[in-house]
């Protein structure tokens, strides 16, 4: 877990902390979800996310943090968020909130738990 791991908005959602990063290289003891290109494909696999979301890190709820491919945004990705009445692709849009611009100024805007009460 990073030092700096809570996600903080000004739009009224809770604070949301990463409890991992997915590692960049396949560890040969993981199993296979682990890191970036095995958690993308399985979950592809199961339709969980969309093709343009890459999961690079989680929550403790198993929700991810995602790099948006198509933009360059960051964006949380809610795995809980599916209803059977809508079609995947309407589950996948309200699944997913913008967080920052870019990797970049989402790793610049993580905070550390102490702040959170300021």
């Amino acid at each position: 877990m990073p030092e700096k791991s809570w996600v903080v908005t000004d739009d009224g959602y809770d604070p949301m902390q990463i409890a991992d990063f997915k590692f960049i290289a396949k560890d040969v003891d993981s199993a296979g979800t682990e890191d970036i290109l095995g958690c993308y494909q399985f979950m592809l696999m199961r339709d969980v996310i969309p093709h343009t979301l890459l999961p690079f890190a989680v929550d403790d709820g198993g929700n991810f943090f995602c790099l948006d491919m198509l933009n360059g945004t960051v964006q949380f990705y809610a795995t809980d968020a599916f209803r059977p009445d809508r079609s995947s692709a309407a589950n996948h849009l309200a699944a997913q909130k913008i967080l920052a611009s870019s990797f970049s100024v989402f790793l610049d805007n993580l905070e550390l738990e102490s702040g959170l009460d300021e």
